[in-house]
């Protein structure tokens, strides 16, 4: 009887150490009290890349904090039935969390600033990186990206 022996390399997310400070990391930098726009992105308009297609938006995402993307990729990053409506454009977006499984994300829009937030309860595992697909309809000159979490 011969035996098989398949082996299956799952791609974890990446991990900082703890005491370190993830370059994907960027606090936020303006003053909420002057800004002319400031609009929270509605939960129905992003969503979190898939753990399967993560690798992948890292990598797109190495060397800027977000991308435009073309309508199909909402499929290509684990959503088939996600879409932008209203003339608004898909675009891929660095994110980072502290506790994975509590908490969640709260997107602004203040000016042509793009802050990606994330809150968590529990005790906080290290900043680990993730991606979101967000629509939008203006092209964020910057993006900063911050995580929050019980201590």
């Amino acid at each position: 009887m011969k035996r098989l022996l398949v082996l299956l390399a799952l791609s974890a997310p990446a991990v900082v150490a703890a005491g370190t400070q993830d370059t994907w990391i960027s606090p936020f930098a303006l003053n909420m009290n002057t800004a002319k726009v400031v609009e929270t992105i509605p939960r129905e308009r992003f969503f979190e890349v898939a753990v399967s297609k993560l690798e992948l938006a890292q990598e797109r995402l190495e060397s800027k904090p977000t991308i435009e993307q073309k309508w199909y990729d909402a499929e290509a990053f684990g959503q088939p039935a996600f879409s932008c409506t209203d003339a608004r454009r898909p675009y891929l977006v660095r994110a980072v969390y502290q506790n994975g499984r509590t908490g969640g994300y709260r997107l602004q829009r203040v000016e042509n600033t793009l802050w990606v937030a994330h809150n968590s309860l529990g005790k906080p595992t290290g900043q680990h990186r993730s991606a979101l697909l967000v629509c939008l309809d203006f092209q964020p000159e910057r993006v900063f990206v911050s995580t929050h979490g019980a201590s």
